[in-house]
């Protein structure tokens, strides 16, 4: 060799070793900093979850009245049937009386109604007298005791979570969610719940706490109507926003928020986020970044507050996963989602993975691979694939299958991969299979090289 040669040599070993060093060295500080990410993230949710510890309560469509005994249901159905028939059309409200021992069941769709019916049926029990003429005078005093709890409940909430001024009219429809329920929860105490660990989590992330608030106390107050409660919840927030101390700005993204606060858990759990048209979509809707912060902050705490055992790691997979990908839409364009972009960064990762390998071996795995297969999967999982094809081609086995199961976590789940040969009802026959082993399957993907 001659000196330059040599030269030459040399340089090109000392390039590609501080190229491999330099890929080590990345990959090292990404996870690093992806498990500091999401460990912080759990620490501001725990953290945020501990300063409030709301209780969790949890109401029926019925209302059961306790009776003194059973002769007082003949009373209380009356001559002829004139007292149910009285109390009925007076409430609106539909009196179960049956062979339950001592017990009368007030059935009804509508809580403020049903809380009235129960407020009178007590009331006559304890007086006694029991008529049509009476029945309409405590039933009108009954509803009257109501208007006052509702009234007394939404100014309780507003204290609680330091919110002063509040239109009367805000204030009554505020207090009607207590005797609203969804999930089997009351929906007042979901709100002001949802509304604490708002400000709790945009504190932690220096997000704007007034908004946090009140998106949090407004964000189901459509709730109870025969509308769309996003639809209706959106207008009541445009007309009573400005009457909460917000400006013309932060107004429209509380009537926005209310709005589309579904909007990222349905495009996370029910759309593929490894799709870029479902990420950019999300993107176009969203429009910027600070309200992309508040719809995941009200979203992660809305899930939350509906009760144990609802928030679990795959969803905030999921979530983290959207947010993620859709900021960095917003911070650097929609050609960032490009499938040309996922595919080739993908194609890296892989091949910074995968150091050992060829460069013959490593063209031929990514270039045997539909465009799908690079932009649903983790890099974890392209590794695995790429070392299960390798070893079934080697062994040259037609029939041959590789298995192999990945523990995640973070997601609560294990990865079972698998690798053999294509035919019909593939994927059926593995989905059976995995169920007659007890296995729930929460996310299931096939690809064809």
């Amino acid at each position: 060799l001659t000196l330059d040669e040599a030269k030459d040599l040399l340089l090109k070993a000392m390039e590609e070793e501080a190229r491999h060093e330099g890929a080590k060295l990345i990959k090292k500080i990404t996870s690093e900093a992806k498990e500091n990410a999401d460990k912080e993230a759990k620490k501001i949710i725990s953290t945020s979850i501990q300063r409030y510890a709301g209780e969790y309560v949890a109401e029926r469509t019925v209302s059961v009245v306790h009776l003194p005994g059973d002769e007082m249901k003949g009373r209380i159905i009356g001559r002829e049937g004139r007292n149910i028939r009285a109390l009925e059309a007076a409430t609106g409200i539909d009196l179960i009386i049956d062979d339950t021992p001592e017990a009368v069941i007030l059935s009804g769709f509508n809580p403020v109604r049903r809380e009235v019916a129960r407020i009178s049926l007590e009331k006559l029990i304890s007086d006694g007298r029991i008529h049509p003429a009476r029945i309409e005078d405590v039933v009108e005093r009954a509803g009257e005791e109501v208007d006052l709890a509702i009234k007394e409940a939404g100014e309780q909430a507003a204290f609680d979570l330091g919110v002063h001024g509040i239109d009367p009219e805000l204030i009554k429809v505020l207090g009607k969610l207590k005797f609203r329920t969804s999930y089997a929860q009351n929906v007042l105490q979901h709100s002001v719940e949802v509304a604490f660990l708002s400000v709790a989590i945009a504190a932690e992330l220096n997000l704007d706490i007034k908004l946090a608030k009140r998106m949090g106390l407004l964000h189901d107050i459509g709730k109870g109507r025969p509308e769309d409660h996003s639809i209706i919840g959106a207008q009541i927030a445009r007309k009573v926003a400005p009457r909460l101390g917000l400006n013309k700005a932060d107004c429209d993204t509380v009537e926005w928020l209310v709005r589309y606060h579904l909007l990222m858990s349905d495009m996370a759990q029910k759309r593929d986020i490894a799709d870029p048209r479902t990420v950019r979509d999300f993107a176009k809707a969203v429009q910027t970044v600070k309200r992309l912060d508040l719809l995941t902050v009200l979203t992660v705490c809305d899930i939350r507050g509906v009760g144990p055992g609802v928030w679990n790691n795959w969803k905030a997979v999921l979530i983290r996963a959207l947010y993620r990908q859709t900021r960095r839409a917003l911070d650097e364009g929609m050609e960032a989602l490009t499938r040309e972009n996922r595919g080739a960064e993908a194609k890296k990762a892989l091949r910074d993975a995968l150091p050992n390998w060829s460069k013959a071996a490593l063209k031929k795995e990514t270039g045997r691979h539909y465009p799908p297969y690079w932009q649903g999967l983790h890099v974890t999982a392209h590794v695995d694939f790429a070392e299960m094809l390798a070893e079934l081609s080697a062994e040259n086995d037609p029939s041959g299958i590789k298995i192999r199961l990945h523990p995640d976590p973070d997601r609560d789940a294990t990865r079972v991969s698998f690798v053999m040969a294509d035919h019909p009802g593939i994927f059926a026959r593995l989905a059976g299979a995995l169920a007659l082993v007890g296995a729930n399957v929460v996310d299931a993907r096939s690809y064809t090289t």
